[in-house]
Parts: C-alpha cells; sequence; structure tokens
C-alpha cells in the first residue's frame, strides 16, 4: 500500500451520501454538507495491483492498477457533531466527580444542585462515614464540625456518547487542500464519492483543544483530485 501525505492545511465538507439520518442529523437530500472541518494533514492511501505476463525470458505484457483506498485526517476538532458522527447517544449520561468541603459547624452546605448518585462521604482522616445511593438535599449533615471532608459522587451530564458502539453510515467527502507544486504555493480540490466513517480512537484531550483523527474508508465511486 502506498500513502501521501498532502498539505499542511485542511478543509474537510463532509456530506451525506444519501438522504437520512447522519448523527442527530436528518439529512433532507443526498450529497447535502453535514458539518465543515479542519485538520492538519491529510492523507491518502492507494492499494497497487502489479502484473506482468511473460514469455521466455521477457515481460510482454504489464498491467497497473491503483486504487484509493483511505483517507486520514489528523487532528480535527471533537464537536459535538464529530461525536455524533462517530458514536452512539449515551442514554445514561453519568459524571463522576470528587469535590472537598470544610463543614459548617456539622452542616456542608452542597454545590450540586441536582440529584447526586453513588455519594460516597469521606472525613479528614480518610474514613467513609457516610454514603448513599441517591441524594437530593442541598445541605448534608456530618460528625466532625468545622472539618474538612471529601465527597465523591456522580450525576446526570447533558450529552453522552458510547464510545464502543460506532455509527455505520456512507458520505461523500470534498477537501480543500493548500500544498506546494514545484515550491509554490497551491490549492488543490480532493472529491471521494462514497465513504465509509472507519473509528480511529486516537484522541487527544489538551488545553490548546480537544482532537480526534478521522480515517475514512473509499468505496467505489467517482475519486478525483483537482488542482486550481
Amino acid at each position: 500500500m502506498d500513502t501521501y501525505k498532502l498539505g499542511n492545511k485542511v478543509k474537510v465538507i463532509i456530506r451525506s451520501f444519501a438522504a437520512g439520518k447522519m448523527g442527530n442529523t436528518e439529512m433532507a437530500y443526498d450529497n447535502q454538507p453535514y458539518t465543515i472541518i479542519d485538520g492538519t494533514s491529510l492523507n491518502l492511501s492507494f492499494d497497487s495491483l502489479d502484473k506482468n505476463a511473460r514469455h521466455l525470458d521477457f515481460n510482454v505484457l504489464n498491467y497497473n492498477h491503483d486504487t484509493l483506498t483511505q483517507v486520514d485526517i489528523n487532528d480535527v476538532a471533537l464537536t459535538e457533531k464529530i461525536l455524533q458522527l462517530i458514536y452512539q447517544e449515551n442514554e445514561t449520561p453519568l459524571c463522576t466527580t470528587s469535590e472537598n468541603y470544610i463543614s459548617d459547624g456539622n452542616i456542608i452546605h452542597l454545590n450540586n444542585p441536582g440529584a447526586m448518585y453513588q455519594m460516597f462521604v469521606y472525613d479528614n482522616e480518610g474514613t467513609l462515614e457516610k454514603a448513599f445511593g441517591e441524594y437530593t438535599e442541598d445541605t448534608l449533615e456530618v460528625e466532625k464540625e468545622d472539618s474538612s471532608y471529601l465527597i465523591v459522587y456522580s450525576f446526570i451530564g447533558e450529552t453522552s456518547f458510547l464510545l464502543d458502539k460506532p455509527n455505520n453510515f456512507y458520505c461523500t467527502l470534498d477537501a480543500e487542500i493548500e500544498g506546494n507544486i514545484n515550491d509554490t504555493t497551491s490549492t488543490m480540490y480532493l472529491h471521494c464519492e462514497k465513504c465509509g466513517l472507519k473509528v480511529d480512537k486516537s484522541m487527544t484531550f489538551q488545553q490548546r483543544g480537544n482532537a480526534v483523527n478521522l480515517s475514512f474508508e473509499v468505496l467505489k465511486g467517482e475519486n478525483y483530485l483537482t488542482v486550481r
């Protein structure tokens, strides 16, 4: 397999291959844009098939066929639309956190405004003092006055995705790539008519932004690269 890296600035329009649902969005038309993404680079992978027909010691016929098989887009911003594109939504969006408190007398005023689940309360010596399957009050009575406490609990978040259950769909890719031809900046346009999204689990979470690498399996159709 041959792989080519194109450009250092990529803008990609992900379109619906056919009308229907993409992520949580109902696409009314074939080829309707779903989202526009930016990436740092785009890689094209090809499968090559070479065959020679020989007679005695000579090659008398040659056959060569290259097929675009995969498009990789690196460092794509991890937006809600991209997550909806990759994964199925989780109907139980639990979030788990820990918080430090100082009791006011023997009362703790809790920060979380809603229900708290699987709640564990530890005193300043690390001893488990209380535990609740569900707690809905704004305050909590504890045994030690004016003392530090650690509370670990879960709560219901807004949106959640199942990381082990990818969505399956077909899409069309149109990419605008800034690259160089003979040391001169040039813009190239890639079109892949029909692709399936291949889940790449290499997500990064850091201060400068969350990102994911997207891989698209290219299926049979019209695929071409145009230089402006």
